[in-house]
């Protein structure tokens, strides 16, 4: 990797807030491609759950 690339990104640094939003992001993006994927192989994955309402997340 170029030294200089990887000093730069060495020296990023975000809020609190901000990184714990991009990780929430980033937590719910893979829970929903693991569901997608699962939609593939089965239906059941692809049910909503009764108890959580459309639009919300758990990871929250």
């Amino acid at each position: 990797m170029n030294r200089t690339y990887r000093q730069a990104l060495d020296a990023m640094a975000f809020p609190e807030e901000t990184a714990e939003r991009m990780t929430n992001d980033l937590a719910r993006a893979i829970a929903e491609r693991q569901k997608s994927a699962a939609c593939e192989t089965t239906t059941a994955a692809c049910k909503p759950v009764a108890s959580q309402a459309p639009g919300t997340s758990s990871l929250r």
